[in-house]
């Protein structure tokens, strides 16, 4: 009796070390973390440096996989134009800020705070936007542990 309990919890443990080898082989293959690069950020999977695409759409395609990815990815994207369409309208509104309706150098005080606080909101939404892709991978990678 106590050899058949030595021998499956034997054949217990070397089938969890199993099961856990595997798990940490997949994970090893499908797992992908961000770069950040001079010109934003690149993924790396299986060892290979990729570029995200136009729109990160290269690296949508490798997070279709989990949906939880794929939302957190899409608030990335949402925040990442946000942000784009803010800061052009602060540039436009610093602009416009310099000269009068009769073009001459002066400033108009108001319009070119409002512009300054434009591009702090631009700042606040890409740092929201970067979070949220980084975040969209973490959740990928959980996925693939599943």
């Amino acid at each position: 009796m106590k050899l058949f309990i030595t021998i499956v919890i034997c054949f217990s443990v070397l089938t969890f070390a199993s099961a856990q080898e595997t798990a940490l082989k997949g994970y090893q293959e499908n797992s992908i973390y961000l770069q950040q690069g001079f010109w934003g950020y690149k993924y790396v999977k299986k060892g290979q440096i990729y570029r995200r695409g136009f729109n990160a759409s290269r690296l949508k395609k490798e997070l279709e996989v989990s949906p939880n990815a794929i939302i957190e990815f899409e608030k990335y994207q949402t925040n990442k134009w946000l942000a784009a369409g803010v800061g052009v309208g602060s540039y436009i509104l610093m602009l416009s800020s310099f000269s009068d309706s009769n073009g001459n150098a002066n400033i108009n005080w108001n319009t070119y705070f409002i512009s300054l606080g434009g591009f702090v909101t631009s700042a606040l939404l890409a740092r929201n936007s970067r979070n949220k892709l980084q975040k969209s991978v973490w959740l990928y990678n959980q996925d693939i542990l599943r």
